[in-house]
């Protein structure tokens, strides 16, 4: 019998304990996005997805600063999986794990697998990481893209061979094709190579074909790209950080292990350690085109992220840039320094850390982008919403419009298209509308008489009006007030997020007042019923459920508030079945004198209804002393018991 060595079982158990955390956290925090509304950039990806083909998606990237590559491979995924948060974020997943994979290869092949665990649980728990490695956004590609374009990089250089080279140029093209900030990633390993290869013509001239290979694969998309930077966004994006020390503080803040304590020693011994510990040399072949001696795996892991900081420094000069998603890319690098350091801790300091990294990671979910209620705005909507409603959006910025355009469009029962929306957004917004996924048709910009009549024109004699506000911006109150004679509000519902990038919505729906609306029954003398209709024929079948509008009104502010009920009884007044509750789903000590509320309920026939006649009533009573309010007819004839309102014909 073989006997395994208790060292190397020691060696397996920790490997298998890392790789279980590891999947473990990439697990949880899976789930912990599958609940999560898409923000802005994620609805926007998502629905471009939805709108256009893999053309129309590079056309419509080559009006945006990002290169095309990983929208058409969401073009594809969404194809596949569709468009609902789960599924879509599981790409992303995806790529999480093969940064995974391809950072633990990484550090294998520049010191061992005791660092390249340690690196992988690193990153892992890193929050900055977990959050925008999770989205349905293009940074985990990017960071997968980074990893990989090194290890690939670095195994050309010991072998050079041509399977390497051409996964050098795939990883280099995939990487430059995913985010702007590829080409970061490739000029620091450029720059890395002059630094650390030894002057060798014959490896020089193969190293620039490879670096020209690449190059050569942008330049379809320079012009495109240069358009982006220097024509759409002007002097870059809105929310670049300036060059200034409060940036990188805000930066390391933002990209650092939690607890913040631990993730400071780490840090600082991360730096510190690498470079006061002498690495022994391994003895490979390719070592003696190196310069620094066996040192040279520090310079490796060191230096890139020094240069992409500082070539993204400079090109903020010029544009703005520089944002804690986009240094994703040297994130990888880091967290091996800081598994270097982590591995010459003892065994007992490393237990220690390991469980106080873990604590915040699977119980703190850490948000650094707020997103809008749309899940939440489109389950208040199904529960009325019908086909022929129309949505008046109101907010100031276009990037608030996005996601509010795809959930009405994409995630309501019913379907509508941009003919059904209408927006009004800033005047400064109006170049930005085209760089919407599927771009608005009816906007409003000025709300001028031309504007008035186009939004009178949209509303025309729809029965529904959904109004849909951000940030209390109320520049369409002007319009809506023309509405007032022929719509009022019925329902309302406000998402207060208190957060600066996301504010306050609110959604209401307006109903149009029906054209027969008068006093058919007056209830205490103070309320009186204006109008009702039976959405469903006056024929039912026992099961079925029927749905009753009915609109009330007030004289005078209510002392207290009353309960609606709907009853149907037999030939003898016997209540059978009913349904009570506030009228209009609100407490009428609220209501407003001379203005109408629109009360929506339902009843269900019994299911052993014998077939007949059975008459539908309804009235009001009092909420707290159950006294039911006498009722008169609009001369003041009393009625007896509650008020008629038609005859069921039960089949």
């Amino acid at each position: 019998m073989v006997e395994v060595a208790p060292r190397k079982t020691n060696t397996l158990l920790i490997m298998l304990a890392f790789v279980l955390l590891t999947l473990a956290l990439l697990a949880i925090h899976t789930v912990k996005f599958d609940g999560r509304n898409y923000r802005q950039d994620e609805a926007w990806a998502v629905d471009g997805a939805i709108e256009n083909s893999v053309a129309e998606t590079v056309q419509w990237m080559a009006r945006n600063i990002h290169p095309p590559g990983w929208r058409v491979v969401v073009d594809v995924w969404v194809e596949l999986v569709g468009h609902y948060e789960p599924a879509t974020r599981h790409l992303s997943t995806l790529y999480t794990a093969l940064t995974f994979a391809l950072l633990f290869r990484l550090a294998v092949d520049l010191f061992d697998r005791e660092v390249g665990l340690l690196a992988v649980f690193i990153l892992g728990t890193l929050a900055a990481f977990t959050f925008f490695g999770h989205e349905i956004r293009p940074y985990s590609a990017l960071a997968a893209g980074a990893v990989g374009f090194q290890l690939v990089f670095l195994r050309w250089l010991n072998r050079r061979d041509f399977i390497t080279a051409l996964l050098v140029v795939l990883f280099g093209i995939g990487t430059i094709y995913t985010h702007f900030y590829g080409l970061l990633v490739i000029a620091a390993q450029a720059l890395l190579f002059i630094t650390l290869v030894r002057w060798n013509r014959a490896l020089y001239l193969r190293a620039a074909g490879l670096f020209a290979l690449i190059a050569l694969s942008f330049v379809a998309w320079v012009i495109p790209f240069l358009h982006a930077v220097v024509v759409r966004t002007g002097s870059g994006v809105a929310y670049g950080l300036p060059n200034n020390f409060d940036s990188l503080l805000l930066i390391h803040r933002q990209m650092q292990l939690r607890p913040l304590a631990i993730g400071e020693l780490l840090l600082l011994a991360g730096i510190i350690m690498p470079v006061m510990r002498i690495f022994p040399q391994r003895h490979e072949a390719h070592e003696t085109r190196l310069r620094f001696g066996g040192e040279w795996r520090k310079v490796y892991v060191l230096l890139p992220p020094v240069f992409v900081l500082s070539l993204a420094i400079i090109g903020n000069t010029v544009a703005a840039n520089i944002t804690s998603r986009n240094l994703i890319v040297i994130l990888p690098s880091l967290v091996m320094v800081v598994a270097l350091a982590f591995k010459v801790f003892p065994r007992p300091v490393q237990a220690v850390v390991i469980v106080l990294l873990l604590q915040p990671a699977l119980t703190n979910f850490r948000t650094f982008i707020a997103n809008g209620p749309y899940q939440e705005i489109a389950a208040f909507m199904a529960q009325t919403v019908e086909a022929d409603d129309r949505i008046f959006i109101e907010a100031p910025l276009v990037w608030q419009h996005i996601p509010l355009a795809y959930t009405m469009r994409q995630r309501l029962p019913v379907k509508f298209d941009n003919d059904d929306l209408m927006h009004i957004i800033q005047p400064a917004q109006r170049k930005l509308v085209d760089n919407m996924p599927d771009p608005a048709h009816n906007v409003i910009w000025r709300r001028d008489e031309a504007d008035v009549a186009r939004f009178l024109n949209f509303v025309g004699e729809t029965e529904r009006l959904w109004h849909i506000e951000v940030d209390q911006w109320q520049r369409g109150d002007r319009l809506l007030a023309l509405l007032d004679e022929t719509y009022v509000p019925v329902r309302s519902a406000d998402w207060g997020i208190h957060d600066a990038q996301f504010p306050d919505h609110i959604v209401t729906e307006y109903r149009r007042i029906p054209d027969d609306v008068h006093e058919r029954y007056r209830f205490d003398a103070l309320y009186s019923l204006q109008s009702w209709t039976l959405r469903d024929d006056v024929t039912v079948q026992p099961c079925q459920t029927i749905a009753l509008e009915s609109w009330w009104q007030v004289d005078a502010a209510p002392p207290a508030n009353v309960s609606m009920t709907l009853v149907l009884v037999d030939a003898n007044g016997i209540g059978i079945v009913n349904t009570d509750g506030t009228p209009a789903d609100s407490y009428t000590e609220t209501w407003q004198p001379a203005r109408l509320y629109l009360d929506e309920r339902t009843l269900t026939i019994p299911c052993d209804l014998p077939p007949g006649e059975y008459p539908l009533l309804t009235g009001l009573y009092d909420l707290e002393t159950v006294e039911t309010l006498p009722v008169t007819l609009p001369d003041g004839s009393p009625v007896v018991g509650h008020a008629y309102l038609t005859t069921l014909i039960v089949e």
